[in-house]
């Protein structure tokens, strides 16, 4: 189906070849491509895992692997838009226009999305557990408070 499609539309020749050498590359690789896609996904599904247990509980420390997850996938899916926003004119003039409208919705939206839990994060500091306060009984006593005690009986 895509050897036809490449065939039947009449694009430069150069970029049609590059475009066959990519999807020849990508068919002969595809097991490669496909483990690196369910893996990273994975990582990803783990990652977002961690965050709704850092928001149920308020733990802050589970924020950051979505965070660091989620910001590599947002430059990655940036440069795949404007890769994908220079091929279009290549292909059609209507999708050069309406795709990197659409893109820049896309991506600005996920970059939103990111901000906002960054800003939860960050305001998530108050939110730590408080450390319990030791009871009076476990605490030593100070020595300084003895040195006061007996200058005040004198």
């Amino acid at each position: 189906w895509m050897s036809s499609w490449l065939v039947s539309n009449h694009w430069d020749v150069d970029f049609t070849k590059v475009v066959w050498e990519g999807l020849d590359l990508l068919d002969q690789h595809h097991h490669k491509f496909l483990s690196v896609l369910i893996t990273i996904s994975t990582i990803h599904l783990v990652s977002t895992l961690l965050l709704i247990h850092a928001t149920l509980f308020k733990d802050r420390k589970f924020f950051i692997p979505w965070i660091i997850t989620d910001f590599i996938l947002n430059i990655i899916m940036s440069i795949i838009f404007i890769i994908l926003t220079l091929l279009m004119f290549f292909i059609n003039l209507v999708m050069a226009l309406v795709f990197p409208m659409l893109a820049v919705l896309v991506v600005v939206f996920w970059f939103l999305l990111w901000r906002n839990i960054l800003t939860m994060y960050t305001s998530h500091k108050r939110f730590q557990p408080v450390q319990p306060v030791p009871d009076i009984r476990q605490v030593a006593p100070n020595p300084k408070l003895k040195s006061i005690k007996n200058s005040s009986e004198i």
